[in-house]
């Protein structure tokens, strides 16, 4: 990526440039400035800054093709079992709280048949 600088820096190092963010009409930039440039443009908009309002920033757009994966329950006695393998094999694994997907992974590969998938849902009859 090109990087335009203005101003000149502190030294001929390059060092003592700033990034400033700020937006207009929509699209945000970021300039890298000498602080004395940065200093002079934070004054500059600060003046109109005063008399606007913040504005919350929409979300992204969901890029509907990405799907999020899906959710792993498993009971109380399952989670024992894999942290009991886990730790035969090496991983580090901590008493409580969420197992890595890295260990979940490798425990389900090593018993297929352990894991059954999700109930497949029956189709609601009505009479």
């Amino acid at each position: 990526m090109v990087r335009k600088v203005v101003g000149e820096p502190g030294g001929s190092s390059g060092d003592g440039f700033t990034a400033v963010r700020f937006g207009l009409d929509g699209v945000e930039f970021v300039i890298d400035l000498a602080p004395a440039d940065a200093a002079r443009l934070r004054e500059f908009l600060g003046r109109y800054a005063v008399c606007a309002r913040s504005v919350l920033r929409e979300a992204e757009p969901v890029d509907p093709t990405v799907h999020p994966s899906p959710v792993r329950s498993r009971d109380v006695e399952e989670l024992r079992a894999v942290r009991s393998w886990a730790r035969g094999r090496g991983f580090s694994v901590s008493d409580r709280g969420r197992l890595p997907e890295a260990v979940l992974s490798a425990y389900d590969e090593a018993h297929p048949t352990a894991r059954k998938g999700p109930a497949t849902p029956r189709p609601k009859i009505w009479n």
